[in-house]
């Protein structure tokens, strides 16, 4: 599915058929794990690039920083900051961030052949990748700036496959140490 959406994107841009802009908030969506209107309300002066970060003041749950990874900070070099205008993602009207951007993605995902996947579900898909790649439901609550680990809660059948995996790791270490394999490091426990 992000294989298909990213060559629609491309495929738009190449076109002209989807605004610079609203590609940037759509791509800075999937590997941020942002909501969207943090995205869209984003402000350059939030952004440390450096420390690899956005610094939001007030977000649905309080203060939050946003991690912004290499690729995401790809994206925002290539951006043209507007005269005037504090948002990132700039919108039509002076000074404003980008509005609309939901019939924008019905077009994109139209594109992609995906119909029915929300702008929403792409958070979700990132705390899926997440989970698939090992993160603990610790770190994918602070990455998506959930306050209540109960939040992140809704995420934990996405955690099956690092768990087994967690598992497997730790039986084939102790199997491997109780065989006598003497290149296992010993712990006192």
């Amino acid at each position: 599915e992000l294989a298909h959406l990213g060559d629609a994107l491309r495929e738009m841009e190449r076109e002209n058929a989807i605004d610079p802009y609203a590609a940037a908030a759509i791509r800075l969506l999937i590997l941020t794990g942002a909501r969207r209107g943090e995205i869209l309300s984003l402000r350059w002066e939030w952004i440390d690039q450096q420390a690899g970060t956005a610094r939001l003041p007030d977000s649905k749950t309080g203060r939050k920083s946003i991690n912004l990874p290499p690729p995401a900070l790809d994206i925002l070099s290539g951006l043209r900051r507007l005269e005037g205008n504090p948002h990132v993602i700039c919108g039509h009207q002076p000074g404003s961030h980008l509005v609309g951007l939901p019939k924008i993605w019905e077009r994109v995902r139209d594109r992609s052949g995906l119909p029915d996947v929300r702008i929403h579900d792409l958070r979700h898909s990132f705390a899926s990748v997440a989970a698939g790649s090992g993160a603990s439901l610790i770190v994918i609550g602070k990455l998506l700036g959930h306050s209540q680990p109960t939040t992140t809660q809704r995420y934990a059948h996405l955690g099956h496959d690092p768990v087994k995996q967690a598992g497997d790791a730790t039986a084939a270490q102790i199997a491997q140490a109780m065989d006598g394999d003497d290149s296992t490091p010993r712990s006192n426990g």
